[in-house]
This record gives C-alpha cells, structure tokens and sequence, in this order.
C-alpha cells in the first residue's frame, strides 16, 4: 500500500514481469527468514572480526565508480564509521573524500563537535548547510512535490538541503548511512522489546540490563506489572486500548470532525508488539520502519540526480546481523554493540561511544513559531476547518496540519 488508496507499491525483495498479453507477474526474490538465526552462534570476537570484512566488502563494492563519490557526515557512529573507512581506502588516490553535513545556529542541536572529531583523525575535505526556519520553508512545498506524500518531520527538509549540497560540490554519488538502527536496534524503542524477551528468557541478564540502562538514560524501566503483563500476553493491551478509542474519543483526535473520528475508531492499530528483539528488528527492518527512510531518501536524492548507495543494508551484512543473538546488539545498555566494537579500532572514543543520539535533529517546535511558518499554518487550518476535516485545531498538530491540507488541494 501507499499513503494513496488507488495506488500500490512493489513489495521489498521482488519484481514485476509483465508479459506480452499484458498479463503482471509478480515474484520475490529475496527474503530475510526467520531460521536463519543460528542454533549456536559464534564468539562475539569471531563475529565483530566476521561483521568487520562483510561491512569493509560493502564499502569497497560500492566504491566502484566513473564519477567523484563523496559521503554525509552527522556525526553520529553510522555515518562516522563509513567516513573513517571510506578516508582509509581512499588514502593513496590523492583526492580527499568529501563530506556533506548540516549544521544548527542553536548549539545545542548542532552536532559539530562530534564532525570534527572525524575530521580530525582524517584527511576528509568537509562541506556543511547551516539550517534555519527560512531555509525549511523555501525548502516545503518542493519536497512535498518531490516526496508525493506528508513529510513525517522536518529532518527531511534538512536531508534535501545536504542532497543540494552535494550536487552544488559536483558529487553525484553519496554512500549513506541508513540501516544499523533497523538491523542491529539503535533506537531506543528497541530495548523494551529485549527486557520482554530476557524476562521470559533470563531474568539475571534482565536485571543487569535494566541498571545499565539506568546509567545510561539517567531513568529508570518501569518493569512492574504492567510490562510483565505485555511480555506474557503482548496483545492484550492493544486489544483492550482498540476496545478503549471504540468507546471513547482519544485526547489526540478531538480536533477531527465526528465523522473521521468514527471512521479512525474502526481502524485497527499498525503497530504489532514483539516479545523477541529480532522480531522486532526483521519488522522494522523489512515492513515498517527502514522503508519510510529509504523512501524519503531516495526522492530527496534523485531531486538532484544523486545516487545514494547504503552498505550498512548489503545483503550478506544483514543477513549475518540476523543470524546473531541479541546480546551482540544491545549489550550492557549499548546499542548497535557489534558495530561498536567493530569500528572501535578506528573511530575516535568520543565517538565509539557516544550514548545521545541526534542524527538529523531539527528544532521543529520553535521554527513553527516563525512568522512565515503561522502564516502557512493559519492557511491550513482555514482549508481544513472549510472541508470539515477539523474543528478546533490543536496547537500540537501544526506540522500535520500543513500536509494535510497540501494533500487535500492536491486531490480537489
């Protein structure tokens, strides 16, 4: 499906065959299956020593190119691994990688320091777009056009600035970091998922988990009844809450007119709950979750005739990431360990070992506030309030307010 009722799109992992009599074909090619997991699994020194060839392989396979190749650098481990490596291979060929970034005036967004910690164990040759409201704004209506659909958040209009940047600086090619939060659970959604499982699992390892996760969060897991409940019965709860909005208006839709809430009362809740981390993780990896990224990136990209190319997302990687226990991904309150470690020889600690994660952060609450971006707000609330699609809007929904009502223009 797509965010279009009358329009489909090809599934991950196949193809279409049309034939001559017009007849479609259509066929899976690949597949991620569960029992690949393996029964005994190898030392977690074998498998970052394993992780590091497959992962060099990607790089050096998507080197390979007639024209300059350059990366994005945030900052964070994913992108930073993939510069420290590409600066090594491409030492000798006298032309330094370029590196495309984003950067924010508010320093507490701005992930700067991290950069120059790369740079600064490199020869890199860095490029940078300082993000501001206006820029954003200028940005909207094209990478709405371009995207086809509503932008999630306004990172993506941050993305596109770094894919003109790129363009501007005669890089059509950018290797790109998507993937390790997917495959090897980077975000922090995840870890609730692994205490299900080692509560079911291994208590011992649950309760170390749950203080390191303490040190690292600077909070404290709740793994009071509640969680056990989800752990033993994961559906339970979402049956109950699907009982709950058929009843009752949730908080977060009052704004809607009746009809659309009687319609949204009936729609049954998206997202399925796991009790097993690489559950979890194949989901977001192959249905929901990594495909929005992808999607997102490949439209911003190609607006400028950039091919992104991703070796975090090499078959024989994932496929390998899959086959590992959990422990090997989130260990000790660390995410993503197995990269981690991998990359621990050449990346710079402060790096290695980062616990925030930031990426393509953008102060969206505040830029909001900025005249040009109420002026576009109030116009998309008169649009929605006149289809009868709201009635008294929600100052929280500002930025789905602006998509909506730029959907329905589009479809009157």
């Amino acid at each position: 499906t797509t965010f279009y009722r009358t329009i489909s799109q090809l599934e991950p992992g196949h193809y279409l065959k049309i034939k001559k009599d017009g007849s479609i074909e259509k066929k899976r090619y690949w597949q991620l299956k569960p029992e690949q997991e393996m029964e005994e699994a190898p030392t977690f020194e074998v498998a970052c020593q394993r992780y590091s060839e497959l992962f060099e392989t990607s790089i050096r396979r998507r080197l390979r190119s007639d024209v300059p190749v350059g990366t994005c650098l945030s900052g964070g481990l994913d992108s930073s691994s993939i510069a420290v490596l590409l600066d090594q291979l491409l030492k000798n060929s006298g032309n330094p990688l370029k590196t495309f970034s984003a950067r924010m005036p508010d320093p507490a967004m701005d992930e700067g320091r991290f950069m120059q910690e790369v740079i600064s164990k490199t020869s890199v040759d860095p490029h940078y777009v300082w993000q501001d409201p206006d820029k954003s704004i200028d940005e909207l209506d094209d990478t709405f056009y371009h995207n086809e659909e509503p932008l999630l958040w306004s990172a993506v209009l941050t993305h596109r600035l770094v894919m003109r940047l790129a363009k501007e600086n005669g890089v059509p090619v950018l290797i790109d970091g998507q993937g390790p939060d997917e495959v090897l659970a980077g975000y922090l959604d995840f870890n609730q998922v692994y205490f299900r499982e080692l509560f079911l699992t291994d208590p011992r390892r649950l309760a170390s988990e749950l203080v390191s996760y303490r040190e690292h969060q600077g909070k404290t897991f709740n793994a009071g009844p509640r969680f056990q409940l989800e752990a033993r019965y994961p559906n339970v709860l979402s049956t109950l809450g699907m009982l709950g909005r058929s009843l009752h208006s949730a908080r977060h839709l009052q704004d809607m007119s009746p009809e659309l809430i009687d319609r949204r009362k009936r729609d049954p809740l998206p997202f399925p709950k796991f009790t097993h981390l690489n559950d979890s993780l194949r989901y977001a990896t192959t249905v929901r979750g990594l495909s929005y990224l992808l999607r997102m990136s490949d439209r911003n990209s190609m607006a400028f005739a950039i091919e992104v190319r991703l070796p975090f997302l090499y078959h024989e990687l994932v496929e390998f990431c899959f086959s590992l226990p959990p422990a090997y991904k989130i260990h000790e309150g660390w995410s993503k360990y197995i990269l981690r470690k991998s990359m621990e020889p050449l990346l710079p600690p402060a790096i290695t070992w980062r616990r925030d994660k930031v990426g393509f952060d953008t102060p969206q609450k505040a830029w909001l506030e900025h005249p040009r971006f109420k002026e576009r707000i109030q116009s998309s609330i008169e649009t929605l309030k006149q289809e009868k699609w709201i009635t008294q809007p929600n100052s929280e929904k500002s930025w789905q307010y602006i998509f909506a009502a730029k959907v329905l223009k589009n479809n009157l």
